[in-house]
């Protein structure tokens, strides 16, 4: 469809753009917005406070939900939000590990590190309404509806024009700093010639709520399974109804077929493969599917440039590993940046933003090595791989030592 272009508006100069105003985007606008002064925020969405969704009497139905590791409710608790969220998310006290046909298990708790919980899940469009009201409420300029359509670097700034679709006008600002997080489509693989590894994705998830007969008792499972991998996550009761999230990550034939079975007989594959820890599974909501992409970028940084969130890396999805280890990403960068503010250094510099890099490469490194090892490792089903498998599940369960070792990653803690 060809656009037609009206005439530029005047340059306008920031801190810093950022483009992409997911939970990634938002978080660091307003991570950011008490040292730097000139930050915007660009989407090509309409970024606005959805009032139909804080006014519904079931804020988890029919919605996605994210599991918030410790370590990032501790960044979340730095903006001011955590009090609000807390009310209306689940505590997740353990977290219980298994293979379907393993003998072994793990149960990890918090109390192994003195804590109160390992985690909360709460509602995505939950958590994404509580940035949104922040970020409209804070000295963050938004522009949404507005798509980047070039970037040019420059040796002080990096020129971004931007064209907003509402009024097919194209707006010229400048910054010191560009940060992409808009994702796996980035412009940044387009406009910049950056390179990304695709890592082949067989895979797609299937995700809803469901009705139990008896408690979650605020634990998590991570089952595994010749079907695929499926994570039960705690969510609040809606009235005296005990629910919990599913997420069943499948190959795509296999989550194709399953998505148009009935609900009675889809209820009847979740319940063969996770068995009966939680009672009779007895309703679920509507089911949701999307894709499950892996791929990675060949460049985080370069000059006046920082790549952010899936569109820096994208991991298998185990545990919400991949929002809470942008979230740290964000939590390292938003330090560095304020450090070289304190010293007068330009924040755009090479040099400023490999301090970032370097600060986090080896966190990344792990974080996505560990969610591809444990895909490898429970897709295999031959008898010697299960056994493997099982002393493994048992010796991690028994040995207080190695629980430790793995809940503390678990919940952010490098």
């Amino acid at each position: 469809m060809s656009v037609t272009i009206c005439q530029t508006a005047v340059t306008k100069a920031y801190d810093i753009v950022i483009v992409g105003a997911g939970l990634v985007g938002l978080s660091l606008s307003l991570l950011l917005k008490q040292d730097f002064k000139s930050i915007l925020l660009i989407d090509k969405r309409k970024v606005e406070v959805d009032i139909t969704s804080s006014n519904s009497t079931d804020l988890y139905l029919n919605k996605k939900s994210i599991a918030l590791s410790m370590s990032s409710i501790e960044i979340i608790r730095q903006l001011d939000l955590w009090n609000e969220l807390e009310k209306v998310a689940a505590k997740i006290e353990k977290v219980h590990v298994s293979g379907n046909g393993d003998v072994g298990s793990v149960l990890l708790s918090a109390c192994e590190l003195d804590q109160k919980a390992l985690g909360y899940n709460v509602s995505t469009a939950i958590f994404s309404q509580s940035l949104i009201k922040s970020v409209k409420n804070s000295q963050v300029e938004v522009l949404s509806e507005s798509s980047v359509e070039n970037i040019i670097f420059k040796k002080e700034h990096v020129e971004i024009e931007v064209l907003q679709t509402q009024n097919s006008r194209v707006a010229s600002f400048n910054s010191k700093l560009l940060i992409m997080c808009d994702g796996v489509d980035s412009k940044v693989f387009d406009f910049l010639g950056v390179q990304k590894s695709d890592f082949e994705s067989d895979y797609e998830a299937i995700s809803t709520n469901i009705d139990l007969q008896q408690p979650h008792q605020n634990i998590a499972y991570q089952r595994f399974s010749k079907k695929g991998h499926m994570a039960l996550l705690p969510i609040p009761k809606d009235k005296q109804t005990n629910r919990v999230e599913l997420v069943w990550v499948l190959k795509k034939k296999l989550a194709n077929e399953f998505s148009s079975l009935s609900d009675e007989d889809f209820l009847k594959y979740v319940q063969d493969n996770f068995g009966y820890r939680l009672g009779v599974f007895e309703k679920i909501d509507q089911r949701l599917k999307f894709p499950i992409i892996r791929q990675q970028s060949m460049e985080q940084i370069r000059n006046g440039l920082v790549i952010l969130g899936n569109a820096a890396n994208s991991i298998y999805p185990i545990g919400a590993q991949g929002f809470n280890l942008a979230l740290r990403d964000v939590n390292n960068l938003v330090t560095v940046l304020k450090s070289a503010l304190t010293a007068k250094k330009h924040i755009g510099t090479f040099e400023v933003l490999d301090e970032y890099y370097q600060s986090k490469k080896n966190d990344q490194e792990l974080t996505t090595c560990f969610g591809d090892s444990l895909e490898s490792i429970f897709s295999h089903h031959n008898l010697h791989v299960r056994a493997l498998r099982s002393l493994g599940l048992l010796a991690i369960d028994i040995v207080p030592f190695l629980r430790k070792k793995v809940t503390k990653f678990g919940v952010g803690v490098r």
